[in-house]
């Protein structure tokens, strides 16, 4: 009897075990929690990602999203459009075939952890960021550190100049969400300041930091080379020549022209149309130089994909359509496409005291947003159309192919902006025909947020190595 019983028990353990290797989900490995907020790229380590595919909660995430090299997978945790989604945590699945590798439930909560607050306000009694930051944090009792500080020149010659500070600060204090956080953070220098302004530069769902990107960033690479690759190259000088573009008469000759962007190549290679006397250096890198540094990202962009750099072929095209025109370069991005919220603002409340001077631009150029309302400081931006009310801000209309709103292209449907701010789309020649590309936002291209598309995709101009696109 106990002999049948121990055969019994043997055949179903066999029985078991044979089960389990013909369904090997069944042996599922253990879920780790994994903190992260939207827009973050990840690294996860892998035996062989050759045949590795990410399904978040079930679903597949796009291959645009996605890179992998022998023994690493990296992905773009991108807010998806489903409000249900963004709730946490959300399970994110490695699988090989059928088989699940590996597995995480990703954390997403509002806490701060590497984010900046920028603050707006009048200051006329605060001369320095040590100061500004020692009344902060005698009041604030938190940790933190001023990340930039500017502040307005004064002029005795001007009546009734405004006298205000931008300053960014970074925190490391965990224990407030950034709603509480930004609420006592009003309370404080409301007191020193009536007109202050807290700028959300978090949201409780993180889409990306405090920052931006110009198209292209270094992770969108591989998008914008299949973009280029699908697309038929046109010159500049045949669009003109086919009509196409019809450009007005004149070389641009008297237009002021300020470019938000990553540098310039060299002084030398500006030529005289760029005025380095006013043009300055927001970013946290050395010099107003342009570059560009892919090589930590899987499939970098290949050797001249951007040469010179990103804002030196915005300059080079806005030369070859107005040759007369006068442009300042303002830093605000560094070599890796990341273009912080602080220093584009800082950039515009420097336009802002410009103009308070009687210098003002007729266009600001800005290749770069963000999915954030709050990634760009409308005070700012209010303050400055007012005193230079024809100033025509651009803006790029979308840098991923998602339906998301983008900032500041997206203020162009706002009332308050309408008059000032153009969102413009990229179109691609395919067939003999122009489409639009895939890189540029669902929602504003489908809206009457995109004022203009135009030619962006594998675009040839003299005076630049490459093609350019985005």
């Amino acid at each position: 009897m106990q002999k049948s019983v121990l055969k019994i028990l043997i055949a179903i353990s066999i029985g078991v075990a044979l089960l389990a290797a013909c369904n090997p989900e069944s042996k599922l490995p253990q879920t780790e929690n994994l903190h992260i907020y939207w827009g973050e790229r990840l690294k996860v380590g892998v035996e062989s990602s050759s045949q590795v595919e990410l399904f978040l909660n079930s679903k597949k995430l796009a291959d645009g999203n996605v890179y992998s090299t022998e023994k690493a997978v990296y992905f773009d945790l991108i807010r998806p459009k489903d409000p249900k989604m963004l709730k946490s945590p959300n399970l994110l699945e490695l699988k090989d075939g059928k088989n699940t590798i590996k597995r995480y439930n990703l954390i997403i909560d509002g806490r701060i952890r590497t984010g900046e607050m920028v603050i707006y306000s009048q200051c006329k009694d605060i001369k320095d960021p040590l100061a500004y930051e020692s009344l902060l944090k005698q009041q604030l009792k938190l940790d933190f550190k001023v990340v930039s500080f500017y502040q307005t020149k004064p002029n005795k010659r001007i009546k009734n100049q405004k006298i205000d500070c931008l300053a960014a600060l970074k925190f490391d204090e965990k224990a407030l969400s950034a709603k509480e956080l930004v609420n006592k953070l009003k309370s404080i220098i409301t007191r020193y300041s009536p007109a202050a302004k807290v700028e959300y530069n978090y949201v409780n769902i993180n889409d990306q930091s405090t920052s931006g990107f110009f198209d292209p960033k270094c992770m969108q690479a591989t998008t914008l080379l299949s973009e280029e690759k699908g697309a038929t190259a046109i010159s500049l000088e045949k669009l003109v020549r086919g009509g196409i573009i019809n450009l007005p008469a004149g070389n641009g000759q008297g237009v002021r022209i300020a470019v938000l962007d990553s540098g310039i190549s060299s002084s030398q290679n500006a030529g005289g149309f760029i005025d380095l006397d006013l043009s300055r250096n927001f970013s946290q890198e050395e010099n107003i130089l342009d570059g560009v540094n892919c090589k930590s990202y899987p499939h970098a962009p290949e050797p001249g994909f951007l040469a010179g750099g990103h804002g030196q072929q915005v300059v080079n095209l806005i030369h070859a359509v107005a040759s007369g025109a006068t442009l300042t370069m303002l830093k605000v991005c560094d070599s890796f496409g990341e273009c912080s919220s602080s220093n584009v603002s800082t950039a515009l409340l420097y336009l802002r005291d410009l103009a308070q001077n009687g210098v003002k631009y007729d266009i600001i150029n800005m290749s770069l947003g963000n999915e954030n309302a709050s990634f760009i400081s409308q005070a700012v931006l209010s303050d400055l159309f007012d005193l230079s009310p024809t100033t025509i801000l651009v803006a790029s209309a979308g840098n991923n192919a998602t339906d998301s709103e983008h900032y500041p292209a997206s203020l162009a449907n706002n009332a308050a902006y309408s008059e000032n701010i153009l969102g413009i789309a990229a179109a691609k020649l395919v067939g003999g025909s122009f489409v639009i590309a895939d890189i540029n936002t669902g929602r504003q291209v489908n809206s009457e947020i995109t004022s203009l598309m135009a030619p962006g995709i594998n675009l040839l101009i003299s005076g630049s190595p490459s093609p350019l696109t985005g």
